[in-house]
């Protein structure tokens, strides 16, 4: 462990401007961003060496063989970078009802990645550089509470049964997460298993007449020739949005004054969206290419 790195430090900062646009509702927009050093990870500080037409196993063709075998080398020279664009309305609760809604347009950068080259390797860092794991490029969320207005009825039961009724909502909307397509073998032959896949120039759009869950064209990709790292950057496709509606059914029965007793039901995915988790990024694992879950 290098104690002689810095303490990891982050930085944030923001400017907003609000402003009631017309009684009860407030409009926002801000530009709000992050910066983090000193992020820790894990080097391999002894990786194997590529020797071609040898046909000895990764330890003995490690930098330090055969004395030494692999080294975790924890280290913190990491570093990340979030810029977004965010714009929220917000209905204030009368009437019996309240709105917020909110708009985000962002990008998140880091290198905090598995290592694909050896530490050594000039420049070597550029292929760990991408989006974020977690980056979405744009995110829309609403969510309301609408407190039903009582009907006009002097029937006691009536009452008991049409008032005190809530209904609320929340509708979330956000684009995928980025994929890394990896080649799934070590033909670097560093041992350090990020290998990268290379592209063949075919059209990343799968084939006419494909099932729906196969999200790219695995003859796009090729895995990458023995001795090399491949050539795709990290995170460099996009994977399924997602989409959801919840919803939630409230009734509150008054017992005394002070006492009440609620029913309450809620319905998430509401609507039975079906969601989708990335497609199989390992260009030589089988249903490369396809989402599976």
């Amino acid at each position: 462990y290098d104690n002689r790195q810095e303490a990891s430090l982050t930085y944030n900062w923001n400017l907003s401007i609000e402003r009631e646009v017309i009684p009860e509702w407030l409009v926002r927009a801000a530009y709000v961003g992050s910066a983090s050093n000193y992020g820790r990870t894990t080097k391999q500080l002894n990786p194997a060496q590529y020797m071609p037409g040898s046909s000895l196993g990764t330890d003995a063709r490690r930098l330090f063989a055969p004395d030494l075998g692999g080294i975790d080398y924890y280290t913190e020279d990491r570093r990340s970078h979030y810029h977004s664009g965010q714009l929220s309305l917000t209905k204030r609760l009368s009437r019996g009802f309240t709105l917020l809604g909110s708009y985000t347009f962002s990008k998140s950068m880091d290198d905090f990645a598995s290592f694909v080259t050896p530490w050594y390797f000039p420049d070597g860092n550029r292929m760990h550089v991408g989006p974020s794991d977690f980056d979405h490029k744009h995110r829309l969320v609403f969510s309301w509470v609408w407190n039903v207005p009582n009907a006009a009825t002097s029937n006691g039961f009536a009452r008991q049964v049409l008032h005190g009724w809530q209904w609320s909502g929340s509708t979330q909307y956000q684009t995928g997460s980025p994929i890394t397509i990896r080649s799934g073998r070590d033909n670097s032959q560093t041992g350090l298993g990020q290998d990268r896949a290379i592209l063949t120039g075919a059209s990343l759009d799968p084939a006419a007449g494909s099932e729906k869950r196969v999200w790219f064209n695995p003859a796009a990709f090729a895995v990458n020739p023995v001795g090399t790292f491949g050539t795709l950057g990290r995170n460099t496709i996009y994977g399924p949005h997602l989409f959801s509606f919840d919803l939630g059914i409230f009734k509150t029965f008054r017992l005394t004054e002070r006492a009440g007793l609620q029913f309450r039901t809620e319905f998430f995915n509401a609507f039975n969206q079906v969601n989708f988790a990335n497609p199989n990024n390992n260009a030589t694992g089988g249903g490369f290419g396809t989402i599976t879950s």
